[in-house]
């Protein structure tokens, strides 16, 4: 990471720990959000088009990134109690136009994952694609209620499968995880397999 030196500098000298760093104020946490950027070290900001349709305003939703220029974002709070359900397809094209746009990705599929916050979206690579198109969803809150299902979705044809279904009690380990939200997850042996760790049960 190529703020780490930057980060760790910026701690020594002042003596403090990075969270009580970045409670200060947001001067520390642009910093902060300066240094995390890879590359170029450089923020670029891509608007959507005025009056093209986009997300509405969440939070604890999940995303992944497809491409270089492709990212998919699903679910989380809306407020007032809302869960949501939408999936959103983001282009970003800072090169060419320096905008961005959303595209509301309609199911094909004739089952689809209920609303939910706090789950996960992994980019997936399956045996019979050369460059991976699939996204995987385990997990989620609704409404209280907390789920360990896992769902497959196909970004071709724009089509869900469940591949497990939720377990009202204990899952055995051997099989499937507990249910749980506000986990992790990370792709491992060339995003052919996730990784989960933690959450809340």
């Amino acid at each position: 990471y190529a703020w780490k030196p930057l980060l760790e500098l910026a701690l020594s000298s002042s003596g403090k720990g990075l969270l009580e760093l970045l409670s200060e104020g947001a001067g520390w946490r642009d910093r902060y959000k300066q240094w995390h950027t890879l590359g170029s070290l450089a923020w670029s900001h891509c608007p959507p088009a005025v009056g093209s349709a986009k997300p509405s305003a969440r939070s604890h939703h999940r995303a992944a990134a497809m491409s270089a220029d492709r990212a998919y974002v699903i679910g989380g709070y809306g407020g007032q109690g809302a869960l949501l359900g939408d999936l959103w397809m983001l282009r970003c094209d800072v090169a060419a136009t320096g905008s961005a746009s959303w595209e509301l990705v309609v199911p094909t599929s004739e089952h689809t994952p209920i609303a939910r916050m706090s789950a996960t979206l992994s980019l997936v690579s399956l045996s019979d694609s050369a460059h991976p198109a699939h996204l995987l969803l385990f997990g989620r809150n609704s409404d209280g209620s907390i789920f360990n299902d896992v769902w497959l979705f196909d970004t071709r044809t724009a089509a869900w499968t469940m591949l497990l279904p939720n377990t009202a009690q204990a899952a055995d380990a051997s099989v499937c995880p507990d249910a749980r939200y506000g986990h992790s997850a990370i792709t491992h042996n060339s995003s052919s397999e996730v990784v989960i760790f933690g959450g809340t049960k």
